[in-house]
Formats: structure tokens, sequence, C-alpha cells
């Protein structure tokens, strides 16, 4: 997740540069990448073990906020934003009703396994990707955090 040099040095490194950490984790489901049965066992291997390390670093960021409330947020893709909002004890559809339309379950799902690429973004592509990452920081910080935060309209980025 990149985090772990603020929590490094000491216990409250973390706290005296920094008052609020907005943490985005957009790691995508594990997959198979390759065709060959050796490659593809060894890949799967490799990948659980690193999925497994991923989230057990997500839960120890998690935890770490709410031993110390207000003090960031975790964001993850492939959530919807009533979801995230509901997993924050709100009521989603109050919540939600008052936004625009919001992705639906398959344009999430397709954000949320979009494949690693160096290739340039097909325009629709990086619309998707950007909404979504919109929406689930939107829902996590307004329901969460709304002393702090409030809801601002999505623009479109192309």
């Amino acid at each position: 997740l990149g985090v772990e040099p603020l929590f490094k040095f000491g216990p409250n490194a973390y706290g005296r540069d920094y008052r609020f950490l907005l943490v985005s984790d957009a790691s995508r489901p594990i997959g198979l990448e390759t065709s060959r049965r050796f490659h593809r066992r060894a890949y799967r291997l490799v990948a659980i073990a690193m999925d497994q390390v991923r989230s057990l670093r997500a839960r120890m960021l998690v935890d770490y906020f709410n031993r110390n409330p207000g003090s960031g947020a975790y964001v993850k893709i492939g959530a919807s934003r009533p979801k995230i909002v509901r997993e924050a004890g709100k009521d989603a559809r109050a919540f939600c009703d008052c936004r625009p339309a919001t992705l639906n379950d398959d344009q999430i799902k397709q954000a949320a396994s979009f494949k690693d690429t160096l290739r340039t973004l097909l325009p629709e592509e990086f619309e998707l990707l950007a909404r979504h990452g919109w929406e689930a920081a939107d829902g996590t910080l307004c329901s969460r955090f709304a002393d702090s935060f409030s809801h601002k309209e999505y623009k479109r980025s192309v």
C-alpha cells in the first residue's frame, strides 16, 4: 500500500507530520495471467502470497484508523457508493438519493478488474476508472467524516 515509511519511524512519526491519511487501494482480484500449466500454478502461488500480504497491511492500517478516530481513511475500489455508506453504518438510501446516478454493478466490476497496462487508456476507460475512484472516495469520506468532508459533484474528466 506504500504507507510503511510513515509508520516506521516510531509511533509519533505519522501524527507529527500528517494529520489525515487517505489510502487508496486499487489492487484488482487475483487472476491468471499465463496459459502454461506450470507458470499458471507458480503465478497463482505468488499472487495468493502477495494478496495475503496486501490484506494484512490493509487490516493493520484500518485497525490503526479505528484506534485513532479521524486519523485517516482506507478507500478500496470494487464497492458501490451505497455499499460503502451502509458499511459506515449510515442510511445508504438517504445518503445516496441526493447524489447523481452512480455506476452500476457491472461498471464497478469492470473498473475493479481493470488489467494493469502501460498503454495509453482510451478516454472511456479513463473515465470509468476516474468515476469509480471518485465515487469510492466520496462515499468513504462523506459517510465516515461528514464533519470534515462534504460531497462535491463529480466533473467528467474527458
